[in-house]
C-alpha cells in the first residue's frame, strides 16, 4: 500500500524484493485493488514499520490494563497498537502524531485478523495517551493503514 500511495498517478502498485517480516499476512507485495481504491480515498497516511514495532504491539495487547480484556493477536493485527505506542511515546513522531491528531481525545479503530472473541472494548492504551478503544466497526474515525 506504501508503494500505492507514493506513486503520482493513485493507481495500486507491485512490490518485489525481499519481504520477509514477522507481519507475513502484510507482507503480500501486491494490493488488493478493491481494498486499494478505498484506503486510499479514506487513510490518513501509510507507513512502514519495522518488526519490533509489531512485537511490541503484541505485548500490548497481550497485557491488558486492570478490568480490559487481553486480545490474541498475531503480528499483521498487532502492528497497529504497536505503531501507536511508537507514536505516542517517540518525540521524533511529535510533528506526525499531531498531524495525525492522536491525542487523548481521539477515536480509533484497529483491526485484527483471527481474534477468538471481540470483547465490547478492544483495548484501552496505558502509554502517555490514555485511549478507550470502542468496538464500532461500522463508525471508524480514522483508519491508520
Amino acid at each position: 500500500m506504501l508503494a500505492s500511495a507514493q506513486s503520482e498517478d493513485g493507481r495500486p502498485r507491485t512490490v518485489t524484493g525481499n519481504l520477509e517480516t514477522i507481519m507475513a499476512g502484510l507482507a503480500c507485495g501486491e494490493p488488493s485493488p478493491m481494498a486499494w481504491e478505498i484506503l486510499k480515498e479514506f487513510s490518513g497516511c501509510f507507513l512502514s514499520c519495522a518488526d519490533f514495532v509489531a512485537a511490541n504491539g503484541i505485548r500490548i495487547l497481550a497485557n491488558p490494563l486492570a478490568g480490559d480484556d487481553t486480545v490474541k493477536s498475531g503480528e499483521s493485527g498487532a502492528v497497529g497498537i504497536g505503531l501507536l505506542d511508537l507514536l505516542v511515546n517517540t518525540p521524533d513522531f511529535k510533528e506526525l502524531t499531531q498531524e495525525l491528531q492522536i491525542d487523548r481525545h481521539s477515536s480509533l479503530l484497529f483491526l485484527t485478523p483471527k481474534v477468538p472473541q471481540i470483547p465490547k472494548t478492544i483495548v484501552r492504551y496505558s502509554g502517555t495517551v490514555d485511549i478507550r478503544i470502542p468496538f464500532k466497526p461500522h463508525r471508524p474515525s480514522f483508519i491508520l493503514s
